[in-house]
């Protein structure tokens, strides 16, 4: 997923408070099946009446914060919960990758496809030409089940994620393009759109503010769906030559239930809109790119920091494809890569912030070139340049794939990936990456506390049992 916007019942990492099971749950610390609370609340695991209860405190590799995990012990039972960075609860795998580790195909025989990313699930067409996802599924982005990781405890009957691919809803065809937003997904099956997910700000486009269910998106009257784009909680399609969008558009908490007319500067096709933190950037057909909304960091990279609501010319010629967070921007033009606004993921130093111009962004020996592809999530970026893949930004959990956990970097860095391998596609997420190589294989790296990098690594809410 390559942008951010303000953000709304999702899972967050928070202060860990491991020393009682009592607070905020952000990481399944209260063993409750509650991924995250909005009060602090005293309830804990179950526990059996002389049972021993142990929470442990430990340093994190991630962030250097704490590190929540208890177990508790009754008569010769063990069972965990909580985070799992480092293989705490003993399930067999870590929740945390620094080098990418792969994404086995759902079956024997299958390579991948595509792939694209949302904040907290990943979802990739396989070669049996069915979609598959994993990571966060608590408000039904996976499976179009009831949402319950929020409001409703998971178990392991009714689980909040999908630590391994899963199987799309049986509604769900052969996709012609994919969107994954921050807890939905869209996929256009030739002039058909479906979503289902998350609907709190109208992202799956049935014309309600609820639901969760696989929804179809009606094309604007006497048109039909050709093409769909989106970001974080805002999705658009192109209808016979006109934009529709719906959702959080411009995350201004008006959001628009339904698909909403959206005209760039004049009429013609578009091919890309992302949308950030009240504001919006698109590519239209002719390669112009263009930025409406707030910038106060100069997110519109129109070398200001005023508002614009209605842009009357375009702010750049030449533009492959853009990509948008929170208050930043990046673009491919020319073969290279150019960042604006907030200086976290721009690639230069932080003295230049807010950066209203787009500035080239560079590795260690010289501006990247050659670049197809570029991704965007709230701390970092990555792109494809000469079919390799690099990161920039934070890397206190590992996003970046350098086989480290060193501070923030402004010089783009070679992914450690398997050598040999050609990659075409890229995505980022809430902090981790997954790239997918010429081959058909998958690779993720990072934190996936929810299952995000697909191999089974995942914390949990709930306890869980250890073998002996």
């Amino acid at each position: 997923m390559d942008v951010g916007v303000t953000r709304r019942r999702q899972p967050v990492r928070r202060a860990r408070r491991a020393s009682r099971v009592l607070g905020v749950d952000s990481v399944g610390e209260l063993g409750n099946g509650y991924w995250t609370r909005p009060a602090f609340i005293a309830v804990g695991a179950a526990t059996a009446v002389g049972a021993a209860l142990a929470v442990e405190r430990a340093g994190s590799a991630l962030d250097g914060d704490q590190t929540a995990f208890a177990c508790l012990l009754d008569g010769t039972k063990l069972s965990c919960w909580g985070d799992n960075p480092n293989g705490e609860l003993g399930q067999g795998m870590t929740s945390a990758h620094a080098v990418p580790v792969e994404v086995a195909p759902p079956g024997t025989g299958l390579t991948w496809k595509s792939l694209v990313g949302g904040d907290y699930h990943a979802c990739g067409e396989a070669s049996d030409d069915h979609l598959y996802c994993w990571g966060y599924d608590g408000e039904g982005a996976i499976r179009a089940v009831d949402p319950h990781g929020y409001m409703q405890p998971c178990s392991s009957a009714q689980t909040c994620d999908a630590p391994l691919p899963t199987a799309a809803p049986a509604q769900v065809g052969v996709p012609d393009e994919l969107v994954a937003g921050l807890n939905y997904t869209c996929d256009r099956e030739g002039a058909t759109v479906n979503c289902w997910g998350d609907n709190s700000d109208g992202e799956i486009g049935n014309g309600q503010s609820g639901g969760y269910g696989v929804a179809t998106v009606a094309a604007p009257a006497a048109t039909t769906w050709t093409k769909i784009f989106g970001g974080d909680i805002a999705t658009c399609g192109m209808a016979s030559g006109q934009l529709a969008c719906w959702g959080d558009l411009l995350a201004n908490d008006q959001p628009t239930a339904g698909p909403t007319s959206v005209t760039l500067l004049q009429s013609g096709a578009v091919g890309s809109v992302q949308f950030g933190n009240a504001f919006a950037c698109a590519v239209r057909g002719d390669g112009s790119r263009v930025c409406w909304g707030s910038n106060p960091d100069g997110e519109l990279g129109d070398g200001t920091t005023s508002a614009d609501a209605n842009p009357t010319a375009p702010q750049q010629l030449g533009v492959g494809q853009i990509v948008v967070s929170n208050e930043t921007a990046c673009e491919l033009v020319g073969g290279g890569v150019e960042c604006w606004g907030y200086d976290d993921q721009t690639g230069q130093p932080s003295t230049l912030s807010p950066m209203p111009t787009p500035t080239t962004v560079s590795t260690a020996s010289g501006a990247l070139a050659g670049c197809t592809t570029v991704a965007m999530a709230i701390q970092n970026v990555c792109a494809i340049c000469a079919g390799v893949p690099l990161c920039w930004g934070q890397n206190n959990a590992g996003e970046l794939g350098l086989g480290t956990l060193t501070a923030a970097t402004n010089v783009a860095a070679p992914v450690t990936v398997p050598s040999g391998a050609t990659w075409t596609q890229i995505v980022t997420g809430e902090p981790r990456s997954c790239a997918l190589d010429t081959t058909g294989r998958v690779f993720c790296w990072g934190y996936g506390p929810h299952g995000e990098l697909g191999d089974g690594g995942h914390a949990s809410n709930y306890p869980l049992p250890v073998a002996p």
